[in-house]
């Protein structure tokens, strides 16, 4: 009796040890599944920080492309070729203003690429005038000499 007495005395703190190393396990679990949890959405919140920002760049900066060649193809670049066809000094092109190309990125490709095709646009718009002005004052001087034979 007094083995069993014993033995089962040694089961109890057995059991008692167990379930409050049992219970420091789970604490520590939990506060560790916490910790986790809070620096996960801590994380998440940063990166959806920087993509919004990132968005916010690349909207932004394309935006400014876009507005650019709006008025470069609506505006400034017909009044440029009207104007080569109404003054006289066809040897002088105009000055564009460029989009300003900001990063190496595509999108600052991008703006150099639309840069290039509008120099390229008033180039041969003004070449086309020049050779214009050549067929005219050929076609004056023909008419001329035909009616002075």
């Amino acid at each position: 009796a007094a083995i069993a007495a014993e033995l089962e005395s040694h089961e109890t703190d057995l059991r008692t040890t167990m379930e409050r190393n049992t219970a420091a396990i789970d604490s520590r679990a939990s506060r560790d599944l916490m910790l986790a949890v809070v620096i996960s959405l801590g994380v998440l919140a940063l990166l959806a920080g920087f993509l919004f920002l990132l968005a916010r760049s690349i909207r932004t900066s394309l935006g400014r492309v876009e507005h650019r060649a709006t008025t470069i193809a609506t505006v400034e670049l017909p009044s440029i070729v009207a104007m080569m066809r109404t003054e006289g000094d066809l040897a002088q092109v105009p000055t564009i203003e460029e989009i300003p190309v900001e990063t190496g990125d595509e999108i600052g490709r991008l703006s150099a690429a639309f840069n290039e095709l509008h120099r390229t646009a008033v180039r041969l718009a003004s070449e086309q005038a020049m050779s214009r002005a050549v067929v005219a004052t050929c076609s004056s001087t023909s008419a001329a000499a035909t009616r002075s034979s």
